[in-house]
């Protein structure tokens, strides 16, 4: 009988260590396929808006007034910093999504929170001529990430914008039950 013996231990762990690592790239490469696919839902809405108001003062150019050739940059420049804005909610998003960044938790006046979001998406609303309607609420005070709830409210926003027909309304509210807190965007759309 001849026998012959050979550890493998070592070649084992290298194996599971790769398909470990095969494992958490498929994951990244879903969160980076995600990101891409949000970037450019969120992204395009206020890209057309700031290349609509450009188009219609560029096409305008001689005929416009001060006051409208005001108004209109503004917007752009409203639209841009909202945009921006978006972008690093996204990229912080796709960090969460690996891991890499801790949520936050502190305390969040609601209210604030709400006109805050209002206001980035007002533009894109004017353009549209959807009425965001001014948030009736009592002083709320919550523990949450604030940033994630902004992100969340501003993509409900977002949406409610976006299949909004011209006229329409949409609102923010919360119902407070028991110990939570509920966020509701209604819209006309």
């Amino acid at each position: 009988i001849i026998g012959a013996i050979r550890d493998i231990t070592a070649s084992k762990k290298a194996e599971r260590a790769l398909q470990e690592s095969e494992k958490q790239l498929r994951e990244l490469n879903a969160t980076k396929d995600k990101l891409f696919s949000i970037i450019g839902h969120d992204l395009r809405s206020p890209f057309n808006n700031i290349l609509s108001l450009t188009e219609i003062l560029s096409n305008d150019e001689n005929n416009t007034n001060p006051e409208t050739l005001e108004l209109y940059l503004g917007m752009i420049n409203s639209t841009s910093k909202s945009t921006l804005k978006l972008l690093e909610n996204l990229l912080e998003w796709s960090h969460s999504q690996t891991g890499q960044i801790n949520l936050k938790s502190e305390k969040v006046n609601v209210m604030a929170l709400i006109v805050e979001v209002q206001e980035l998406a007002q533009n894109i609303a004017k353009t549209k001529n959807v009425i965001l309607q001014e948030p009736n609420l009592q002083p709320i005070e919550i523990f949450s990430d604030a940033k994630v709830l902004k992100t969340i409210l501003r993509n409900l926003l977002s949406n409610a914008i976006k299949f909004t027909k011209s006229g329409g309304k949409i609102e923010i509210s919360v119902i407070e039950k028991n110990n939570d807190v509920e966020f509701v965007v209604s819209d006309t759309g």
